[in-house]
């Protein structure tokens, strides 16, 4: 059995909530389509931010979420707990195991964004880079 690696890069303005009125904590925002989990093994996100606002006060963490039918989508999960502040590229080493148990069929990658202020609505550009293997 062969393996298939693929790139794909998205890239979009990604604003935070306001205020815990409108969010408390980490808002999932996807970044590219439903990717199908049937061949796909392992992925690998890296993060470009730029157009950050002053004084870190916005958070990003790699984060992905699963789907039975890719309409209603389970909670995001974290690739891990690094808060991602500065402007540039943050690299990932190594690649994760893509559940598809559980009858999950569809993946989306995105990022988990984080308003540290809690007062006022931020914007940044994030860019994702997905590079997956597949049987």
């Amino acid at each position: 059995m062969s393996c298939r690696n693929t790139r794909k890069l998205f890239r979009t303005l990604v604003y935070t909530p306001r205020d815990a009125s409108e969010s408390t904590g980490w808002v999932f925002i996807p970044l590219g389509p439903p990717m199908r989990t049937s061949d796909l093994t392992h992925a690998r996100v890296q993060i470009e931010l730029s157009s950050l606002p002053a004084g870190a006060v916005m958070k990003f963490r790699r984060a992905r979420r699963l789907s039975q039918d890719a309409v209603t989508w389970a909670s995001a999960v974290q690739y891990d707990a690094v808060n991602l502040t500065t402007a540039g590229w943050h690299w990932e080493d190594a690649f994760t195991e893509v559940d598809s148990s559980g009858g999950n069929r569809w993946v989306q990658f995105g990022v988990d964004v984080l308003n540290a202020t809690g007062t006022n609505k931020h914007g940044a550009t994030v860019q994702i880079l997905v590079e997956t293997q597949s049987r």
